[in-house]
């Protein structure tokens, strides 16, 4: 591999590293028939758990926050930024209802508004104010 390549490469782990090693860590229990992450399983009390565990570990790398399903019980929002030092492409964000099959509704109350709010400006940081 060339050194370019290899800063290249370099420059992917850190953009993308963060959302690769949540991917590989929680695909042991939330995989497709190939063995594939899937985070269409990610769903239930027990998933919020493992996620809060592996933040617990990640504190860099991944930011939780809380709402409410459209059951209003307690589901979390998972960010995963992408960011290096030169640049900023953006945050995944990850809904895991605690009731199943909730996939497309959440409710955010005042306090997780402002949380989501301050949580993505953090992740921005300077890229936000380059213009």
């Amino acid at each position: 591999m060339s050194e370019r390549e290899e800063e290249e490469m370099a420059e992917l782990e850190e953009l993308h590293g963060p959302y690769w090693r949540f991917q590989e860590h929680m695909k042991q229990w939330y995989h497709d028939e190939r063995g594939e992450f899937d985070p269409t399983q990610l769903i239930g009390y027990e998933c919020q758990e493992r996620i809060e565990e592996y933040a617990k570990t990640h504190k860099d790398e991944i930011v939780i926050i809380y709402c409410d399903d459209n059951y209003y019980t307690l589901s979390i929002l998972v960010l995963i930024p992408h960011k290096s030092k030169k640049e900023y492409w953006g945050t995944t964000v990850i809904f895991v209802p605690q009731c199943s099959g909730i996939r497309n509704e959440l409710f955010l109350c005042a306090d997780s508004h402002v949380d989501l709010y301050q949580a993505l400006d953090k992740m921005m940081g300077a890229w936000m104010y380059r213009q």
